[in-house]
């Protein structure tokens, strides 16, 4: 008689489930929570959209075989470069709308400590970390700090909150309209 293996502790979670995402194994810790009308607990239902709504292998699949050429390259290292310049032109212009001088000798050094804040990922979008480091940079560089605050409260509302929303916009009336059939000319080659 084969004796079980030795389980893992708990911690007072439920019990191991294990399940099959397109061919990998999923071990999970299901819950015991219920959707309303449903007998299943809620997390072999999430198992059950995502079996539905996406297939792993074929999206690795897909970003492993896209191949950019030199002219793609240098493409992305300029729309990434003038995404950069656009953003700290506008921490420098909401500077300027609240009153006061633009520290051009430390405005790249408080953008990128604003930047490098949001990427810790403390909170969705950086919310609250962003703007006490760049209001904090922005002090540091010389701006006085009501007017580095207010200069940081425009800035993020123009760069995220703004974005932010047309970006909602746009998800919802994609949505109901349905998914577009894709243009001849958007196609990609993913042969190797």
């Amino acid at each position: 008689m084969a004796q079980e293996p030795p389980r893992a502790p708990s911690f007072g979670l439920p019990e191991e489930t294990p399940h099959t995402l397109h061919g990998y194994r999923v071990v999970s810790r299901t819950a015991p929570v219920r959707i309303s009308g449903s007998d299943e607990p809620i997390g072999h239902v999430i198992v059950q959209y995502a079996r539905r709504t996406s297939d792993p292998e074929a999206t690795v699949a897909r970003v492993v075989g896209l191949r950019l050429k030199e002219r793609g390259w240098a493409f992305v290292f300029f729309m990434a470069t003038l995404n950069w310049v656009a953003n700290i032109a506008c921490l420098a212009l909401a500077i300027m709308a609240v009153g006061s001088p633009v520290p051009w000798s430390g405005l790249i050094l408080a953008w990128s400590v604003g930047v490098g804040a949001g990427s810790f990922g403390l909170t969705p979008g950086g919310v609250g970390v962003v703007e006490a480091a760049l209001a904090a940079a922005l002090v540091a560089a010389g701006v006085h700090a009501p007017e580095a605050v207010a200069a940081v409260l425009v800035y993020r509302l123009i760069s995220f909150w703004l974005v932010d929303a047309v970006g909602w916009m746009l998800y919802v009336t994609t949505r109901k309209r349905g998914r577009p059939e894709p243009l001849a000319s958007d196609s990609v080659d993913l042969s190797p």
